[in-house]
């Protein structure tokens, strides 16, 4: 415990919330990577693996890039090296050989469940992380 006078207790106030900010950003950087890693992971197992010319690329495809925006927040996507197949995949589509009357190639749905699971996870982690 920390004693201030009064003209120096803003300054103090503020330091602390400096210091809680850091804090913050320092624990909300480390789950966002974490969340990620188990995400990739998650999806890797659950992918659909015979769905290209070689086995198991689509889900060996999966990872993970740092992205930032204007305001500089940090932030990781997620993605498939094979972008063309996860909406193909996840929501069926029609075959080539003629509409969804002649048939259709059955849904995958695997990257919802993920977002899902990984949703949950970052709001239990953050609130253990700054008390919540």
């Amino acid at each position: 415990m920390t004693k201030v006078n009064m003209s120096g207790f803003a300054d103090a106030i503020m330091e602390e919330l400096d210091a809680y900010g850091k804090l913050a950003e320092d624990q909300t950087r480390k789950i966002v990577d974490d969340i990620a890693k188990d995400a990739v992971k998650n999806l890797r197992a659950n992918s659909p693996k015979g769905h290209t010319r070689k086995k198991g690329t689509y889900a060996k495809g999966w990872t993970s890039k740092i992205t930032r925006d204007r305001v500089g927040t940090y932030s990781r996507t997620l993605y498939n090296k094979q972008a063309s197949l996860t909406h193909l995949l996840e929501f069926g589509h029609a075959l080539r050989r003629g509409g969804r009357t002649i048939g259709s190639a059955a849904a995958y749905p695997h990257i919802a469940a993920a977002e899902q699971k990984a949703a949950e996870s970052f709001a239990k982690k953050i609130e253990e992380a700054l008390g919540g």
